[in-house]
């Protein structure tokens, strides 16, 4: 929005590499969905350096040229969200391949972490996830194929930005559905990865708020899973209640946006520090 409304040197780079940014998070973290990679595994760790360095490396690169190689830059997205949405398609129509593909980055980066379950996904899923890729290939098409502006307003670039919107919404919420099912069924552990596993819905309920609640999720849980570990901070201190319903969802954000800043810190530390 900012480069758009004061095209400047800075503002102009500032928006293509947060672009770049944003479509190497999002691959990373299909790969680490799709391919079952637990955090701080050896795995983990190397996806997260490969992703980063290539990251900076097309910065420096277009940072080096008096103007920005923008067929270059054109190229390198499309490739990344193109390997993106193939990823997803082969995984929701190819699950047994792409667990075989699991396996051996597993042994090739001797990584001996393992997920639960396949967590395959249901057909809903499916049908959902086919309409966002189509839709997710379409819509950089508006950015390839230009044409002139209809009523000399409305061009191809206006209407791409257009359809982001509705398409980060919804991708937003397939993921947030995707977790919830992971979760549900076991295919992934909770903050403690691999050292405990619920059945509560944590994407909803952050804590447990009674002991019955607690016995009904304990006894839910297969014997050879360890006892899930429950946060007896009490509510008030989490979510104070002379806060209005708005101060308190801020307040929530705010909550959690500090625990991702902390997974994110001891990620990086622990690509430099050995422990």
């Amino acid at each position: 929005m900012v480069f758009h409304t004061r095209d400047l040197w800075w503002t102009e780079r500032f928006d293509y590499f947060s672009a770049a940014a944003v479509l190497m998070s999002g691959l990373f973290m299909s790969m680490c969905r799709i391919f079952q990679v637990l955090p701080r595994t050896p795995l983990f760790l190397r996806l997260l350096s490969a992703c980063i360095g290539a990251w900076v490396l097309h910065v420096l690169y277009l940072l080096s040229n008096r103007r920005i190689d923008y067929t270059y830059n054109m190229t390198v997205c499309l490739a990344v969200g193109v390997i993106h949405n193939v990823l997803w398609i082969m995984y929701a129509h190819t699950p047994r391949m792409m667990h075989r593909v699991r396996a051996t980055l597993m042994r090739v980066a001797h990584d001996h972490s393992h997920a639960h379950s396949k967590a395959i996904l249901s057909p809903k899923q499916c049908r959902s996830l086919d309409l966002l890729v189509l839709l997710m290939f379409a819509a950089p098409a508006l950015e390839l194929f230009d044409f002139p502006p209809l009523f000399r307003l409305l061009d191809a670039h206006a209407l791409w930005h257009c359809a982001t919107v509705p398409l980060s919404w919804w991708w937003y919420h397939w993921l947030v559905e995707d977790a919830h099912e992971c979760l549900v069924t076991h295919a992934w552990c909770i903050d403690q990865h691999g050292t405990t596993v619920t059945e509560f819905d944590e994407l909803q309920t952050p804590m447990l708020q009674s002991d019955a609640k607690s016995a009904a999720t304990t006894s839910a849980l297969p014997v050879s899973m360890q006892q899930p570990i429950i946060d007896t901070t009490p509510t008030s201190q989490m979510s104070p209640s002379h806060l209005t319903p708005h101060a308190t969802r801020v307040h929530e954000f705010l909550m959690s946006l500090r625990g991702w800043t902390r997974s994110i810190v001891h990620s990086l530390r622990s690509m430099f520090i050995s422990p």
